[in-house]
């Protein structure tokens, strides 16, 4: 990382003042320095949950990656999608039936069952920054920020809108797709039968999205939570109560989002414990969740599991270590560890060896 005023983010070098620091699931910027900082092992996950005004994150890793300087006006702190981000990457996607990661030189690898072309990643994509694994689908940015989806395309989810122009974050839902543009308008294409596409006329720019099984949440940039579509288990029905978020994730027909104060709150469907969020779990920086199962990061790294373990998709394997991000898919889990080594259980056969998907 050069620290004279560029940030180098994959192959580009981004100036200053368009640049954004993030540490963990959580990234802020400084109005008045302008830069990144690069703490070597500063154990500081807690305070990063709470920082005066103007104050960058600090945490063990801290990478930088460009970002629109219109949606940093209102706030000092943000959240990235419920998939970790390090070194401007969403390193691992897990789905229903298949999974998929970006290997350190941006090569997106998908395996597991590839029935609609979900994991056949086109020859021509190049190197990736972001990844969102849908049940059936998949969608990845490339680094110039385009999007491309490939996979079953019953319902039009991979039906890229020719304007839709560079984006800064996907997420592949059920059926449907969301994606957050440039400048921070939200953009949602696939069936809407639910109104899991029908975006709210008055929305806003939005910092981050999760698109569920039949319905989506979007936060805000003042951290607000909203959500729209299905709502028969009251996954849409965010808590008055709740206040701004750092990020939050959409399961099948529940929802789970991370507090300012790094508290986890889930609502929506409780049948198997899924939103049943343990009394003693304490902060946590990051959250996943699954078709019934939610997975979250702590704030000293740890991964902790609760809900459906019907094929040992909450079975944390107890010398995992600190990890840096975690997606829950339908019945199972991955993560990415702290030496940027995945890991997946229950445990699934690798295509290739995906060596370490991180540059610590």
């Amino acid at each position: 990382m050069k620290m004279n005023g560029f940030v180098r983010t994959s192959s580009r070098w981004t100036p200053e003042g368009s640049v954004v620091c993030l540490a963990l699931s959580v990234l802020a910027w400084t109005s008045w320095t302008w830069r990144c900082f690069v703490p070597i092992r500063s154990s500081c996950c807690p305070p990063l949950l709470d920082f005066p005004d103007h104050d960058l994150l600090w945490s063990d890793h801290v990478r930088c990656l460009p970002y629109t300087a219109r949606l940093q006006m209102k706030m000092n702190m943000y959240a990235m999608q419920s998939l970790l981000v390090m070194d401007g990457r969403s390193q691992a996607s897990a789905s229903t039936h298949h999974n998929c990661a970006i290997q350190a030189d941006g090569e997106l690898v998908c395996f597991g069952i590839n029935v609609y072309g979900e994991c056949d990643v086109p020859a021509d994509l190049g190197p990736v920054v972001a990844v969102s694994a849908g049940d059936s689908h998949t969608c990845a940015v490339r680094e110039d920020g385009g999007l491309v989806c490939f996979g079953a395309n019953r319902y039009g989810e991979c039906d890229v809108p020719a304007d839709l122009g560079p984006v800064a974050a996907v997420s592949a839902g059920g059926y449907h797709t969301c994606a957050v543009r440039a400048d921070g308008q939200l953009v949602c294409f696939g069936p809407n039968g639910h109104g899991q596409c029908a975006v709210p006329p008055r929305l806003g720019p939005v910092l981050t999205v999760s698109a569920g099984g039949y319905h989506t949440c979007a936060v805000k940039v003042n951290g607000q939570l909203v959500c729209f579509g299905g709502n028969g288990h009251g996954q849409c029905d965010v808590p008055a109560d709740l206040g701004p978020v750092l990020t939050a994730s959409t399961g099948k027909c529940h929802t789970c989002a991370v507090r300012a104060g790094g508290q986890l709150v889930c609502f929506g469907d409780d049948e198997k414990g899924q939103s049943d969020v343990p009394l003693d779990l304490g902060p946590v920086v990051a959250v996943s969740a699954g078709e019934q199962h939610t997975c979250v990061v702590k704030a000293d790294g740890e991964l902790f599991c609760f809900g459906l373990n019907m094929y040992g998709e909450c079975d944390v394997p107890v010398d995992l270590g600190p990890v840096f991000t975690v997606s829950a898919g339908g019945h199972r889990t991955c993560a990415v560890r702290a030496d940027g080594r995945y890991i997946g259980f229950p445990k699934t056969p690798l295509p290739v060896d995906l060596g370490p998907l991180i540059r610590v």
